[in-house]
């Protein structure tokens, strides 16, 4: 016997068409679902406080946290009053070359990409050590390429009949 439940149809129905109808932008979500909020006539949010929460009591330690931080006692807001003396040395320096080349960003060979030269050159240099070098037996076992399954069918050569 098979029970079926008759508001699962207009659940989903209900379900889809909350899902197809677009959002309205601008609001936040907690303006959208607050039931205390409404918008007014030039489309702000007004926010009404609920009586419970007109009636709590502060604590110390929230008023506390409330007052802003003081200055520092020898903190002068004044920035017009702030002096900046410059050396006569530092005043009359001038560049030298080698301090300009120091400046400078180093140059360093792009090793991203390599120039290929004549064709017959490899792309990339290969060090000497690594062309000198002979290969393990493990090393070997593992670059050999697996073997076919053995149901592999290769692929046919397509034959036109005229």
């Amino acid at each position: 016997m098979k029970i079926s439940h008759p508001s699962s149809h207009a659940g989903q129905y209900e379900n889809i068409v909350r899902l197809a109808t677009p959002k309205t932008r601008g609001r936040s979500a907690q303006e959208v679902n607050s039931p205390h909020s409404f918008l007014c006539e030039h489309d702000c949010p007004i926010w009404h406080v609920s009586p419970t929460v007109r009636n709590v009591v502060v604590s110390p330690r929230i008023l506390q946290l409330a007052n802003p931080k003081t200055n520092h006692p020898n903190f002068t807001s004044n920035r017009q009053n702030v002096q900046t003396f410059i050396s006569c040395a530092a005043q009359t320096a001038k560049m030298t070359s080698r301090l300009e080349q120091l400046s400078l960003p180093k140059l360093r060979k792009n090793r991203h990409f390599y120039d290929p030269g004549r064709p017959e050159s490899p792309i990339r240099t290969v060090s000497r050590v690594a062309r000198n070098a002979t290969a393990s037996a493990r090393i070997q076992a593992l670059s050999t390429p697996k073997a076919l399954s053995k149901d592999y069918i290769p692929p046919r050569e397509p034959t036109w009949h005229p």
